[in-house]
């Protein structure tokens, strides 16, 4: 939000106390139920949440089941890269710097994104800044 109206803050805090790596299961796109009354096979290695059903204007209804997978952060750098790259995600999109839907799961995927392109580049990052800072 803007900041006595000039400007964003974005807040993350992260504890030097955790023990690490750090195991959790994020929010994807859900399962949504097939035309023909069945449910598509969770991929691999994910967990089934709940189930949902939402009438649509039409009056149809929309049947989905929460769909969650597994996350590993393995240092408070790849936390605070997650955490920072989520809130990011939410400043970009209030800024309509990109297009994606204002959602947790969206906000989450793009912190996912950076996350692997900082695992990716940390090894060439550290050995281009060594004997610099």
């Amino acid at each position: 939000m803007p900041r006595n109206g000039g400007g964003y803050r974005i807040n993350c805090n992260v504890s030097k106390h955790a023990a690490y790596p750090i195991y959790q299961h994020m929010r994807v796109s859900p399962l949504y139920r097939n035309p023909d009354g069945t449910w598509p096979e969770a991929p691999e290695g994910h967990l089934v949440g709940d189930r949902y059903v939402a009438a649509r204007s039409n009056g149809e209804s929309v049947q989905w089941k929460r769909l969650y997978r597994p996350l590993e952060l393995r240092s408070e750098d790849e936390v605070l890269v997650f955490l920072v790259a989520h809130e990011a995600f939410h400043y970009l999109r209030k800024t309509r710097q990109v297009e994606r839907r204002h959602g947790e799961i969206e906000a989450d995927a793009f912190a996912l994104m950076m996350l692997e392109h900082y695992r990716d580049g940390s090894d060439s990052t550290k050995a281009s800044t060594r004997g610099r800072l």
